[in-house]
């Protein structure tokens, strides 16, 4: 045991937990082969800096905890089938914690990492009392506020277990507990999958983790990095205004509004978009422009009004997978791609007779197309483009794909930080 003062309470920290009666009498070789003495450390040599947060978030706004180096179970208890690293906090007599809350996330701790099936049978503003509720295991603990102070206090406890352990699921681990516990870990990795996280918390503690525990963690996790995404909008008009004053010259324009209609991206989003970004790059002469989209239905009538000298393209692979939908067959991919990369009219008047002979339903739905949308036998002379693929844009969208899991700020700070680096080492390159 290592009893660690701080303040006026007394910290008790196990490396392992006993689950026997009984202490070490000092010099004398403990149930586990660990010496009492090597044990029992002072916190005046150890200092402050070994004071440490739980790793289960016990010491968050409460009792200080030292972290111990893991200790391995001993071969006699090798059939427990345990984790061999853990950290417990001993729950012991006499034991101060600050509050009931601390006190109460000191019990789920040990139920989760003992794998016992714990419950809360007096649970008021003056008393806590937590019992097994394994078949006549007699493991028992009360704490209750100490006189004149807001402090708990443990005045009863039965050490001992005689039931067996929970399997894959426990009631104590919730999103909340799990977004405490890997709180750093979803800080290094926001783009954290499934699978991963679940393989970790197995790993750890023994217990499955469900695909919507997963989600929630996540939610909490942002929540408490980013703040909530109410929060975030918020915000924006404060960000944008530093974008401005820390980034002169710079254009920041925003525009938020109520979507009552669930039509996030129509027409009127788009022409809010477009007229912008015409008076920002000069788009002025229509006919020296081109714009390939992936067919957003808003975007279509949002170009023909606002942009109808731009040649507007789709990008084939979005058409295709339209397409594909209805026509699955393979040698009518082929066919498509044929019409697609046609260098002239009669090349592709030829092509869709072909099709019409091979598949007349298949023609009739490329028909209902304009050619000079997807085909570069129909696109114009004199911007000297012909690209069929939005290539630029996906691979940009792939590159944020770790950003876009952020809420909104961060999405935003991580992309321009981003494209900044990314300018300036371009720059770099071509002084070169």
């Amino acid at each position: 045991m290592v009893e660690l003062a701080v303040s006026n309470r007394v910290i008790e920290v196990f490396a392992i937990e006993s689950e026997l009666e009984g202490e070490n009498i000092e010099g004398e070789e403990s149930e586990y082969g660990i010496e009492g003495d090597e044990l029992i450390e002072s916190s005046e040599e150890k200092g402050e800096d070994n004071l440490v947060d739980s790793e289960y978030g016990l010491s968050e706004d409460g009792c200080e905890q030292l972290q111990l180096e893991p200790m391995r179970i001993v071969e006699e208890h090798d059939n427990i089938n345990m984790p061999d690293e853990m950290y417990v906090v001993m729950l012991r007599n006499e034991m101060i914690f600050t509050d009931a809350a601390q006190f109460k996330e000191a019990v789920k701790a040990h139920a989760v990492i003992w794998q016992r099936n714990i419950k809360f049978v007096k649970n008021d503003k003056t008393r806590v009392r937590a019992k097994c509720q394994g078949v006549n295991c007699p493991w028992v603990v009360l704490a209750s506020k100490m006189r004149n102070l807001d402090t708990f206090q443990i005045k009863t406890k039965n050490p001992n277990h005689n039931c067996g352990r929970t399997l894959s699921w426990h009631r104590f681990v919730t999103s909340k507990m799990l977004s405490k516990k890997y709180m750093t870990d979803w800080r290094l990795n926001s783009g954290w999958k499934l699978g991963d996280f679940q393989e970790k918390v197995h790993n750890d503690l023994n217990v499955e983790v469900s695909k919507s525990q997963y989600y929630r963690t996540k939610n909490k996790v942002n929540d408490i990095l980013y703040g909530k995404y109410k929060d975030q909008y918020t915000r924006l008009y404060d960000y944008c205004e530093e974008l401005r004053v820390s980034n002169p010259g710079s254009t920041v324009v925003m525009k938020t509004e109520v979507d009552e209609d669930s039509e996030i991206e129509d027409k009127n989003f788009w022409g809010w978009f477009l007229e912008k970004l015409q008076h920002d790059v000069s788009m002025y002469d229509q006919n020296k422009w081109t714009i390939v989209s992936d067919r957003q239905k808003g975007l279509l009538p949002a170009v023909y009004d606002l942009l109808p000298e731009v040649e507007h393209r789709f990008c084939v692979r979005y058409m295709y997978n339209n397409f594909k939908k209805i026509h699955s067959r393979l040698a009518l991919k082929d066919r498509v791609w044929k019409l697609a990369k046609a260098s002239t009219v009669n090349r592709f008047k030829a092509e869709m007779k072909s099709l019409k002979n091979f598949n007349e339903a298949t023609h009739g739905w490329l028909s209902e197309l304009n050619p000079r949308h997807w085909s570069r036998s129909h696109f114009r002379t004199y911007p000297k483009c012909d690209i069929l693929l939005n290539n630029l844009c996906e691979s940009f969208n792939s590159t944020i794909l770790e950003a876009r899991n952020k809420p909104l700020l961060g999405m935003l700070e991580t992309i321009r930080i981003y494209l900044q680096k990314r300018l300036q080492s371009k720059r770099d390159t071509s002084v070169r």
